[in-house]
């Protein structure tokens, strides 16, 4: 067998008849947890982004939850046990999603008032890590802004997820939340 050597002629993977075909373990290890932590930490990256494009590239109203960035697109019913777009659904939530382009600036999110009605509004990152959570517990029901500023590095496409939407738990009416859906 052959050796594959780089430009400065270190070894990368060395494969004998001896050996058995098999890598060198000295490389194997190391080669094999960075694999497994770049697999990790892109992983998340590549399935947003899909996500994403499938989400914004479709007209407005087109399909319930989907649509252009910058602006909220309202499911209008109860999700179905076929609804997909969310993994686990709350089937007693009206759910309204927005993706957010940052590369133009800041973006300021409106919060109305609910009228004490609970509602969340998880803002996600491309890693799917929540970075702030508006919402009844955590910033009360009045109305508010929020600020989303532009990444410090120009990141193209790497704008937060905003998903979420009040819960008619207590509630056999839609009606309740026509102000935050609307």
């Amino acid at each position: 067998m052959r050796n594959l050597r780089n430009e400065g002629s270190t070894r990368l993977v060395s494969h004998s008849a001896s050996e058995g075909g098999r890598c060198d373990p000295a490389v194997e290890r190391p080669a094999r947890s960075l694999s497994y932590e770049a697999f990790v930490y892109s992983y998340p990256l590549v399935t947003m982004e899909v996500t994403r494009r499938q989400q914004i590239n479709i007209e407005a109203d087109e399909r319930p939850g989907f649509g252009p960035p910058n602006e909220f697109h309202h499911l209008r019913a109860f999700p179905s046990a076929e609804f997909r777009a969310v993994v686990r659904p709350n089937f007693d939530t009206l759910y309204s999603s927005a993706w957010l382009d940052l590369t133009a600036g800041p973006v300021i999110v409106h919060a109305p008032n609910t009228a004490d009605r609970y509602y969340t509004l998880p803002m996600l990152d491309m890693w799917t890590d929540v970075f702030a959570n508006p919402g009844k517990r955590t910033t009360g029901t009045g109305a508010a802004d929020f600020s989303l500023p532009a990444p410090a590095i120009h990141c193209e496409n790497l704008g937060p997820r905003l998903t979420g939407g009040p819960s008619l738990a207590s509630s056999t009416s839609s009606a309740a939340t026509r102000p935050v859906s609307a």
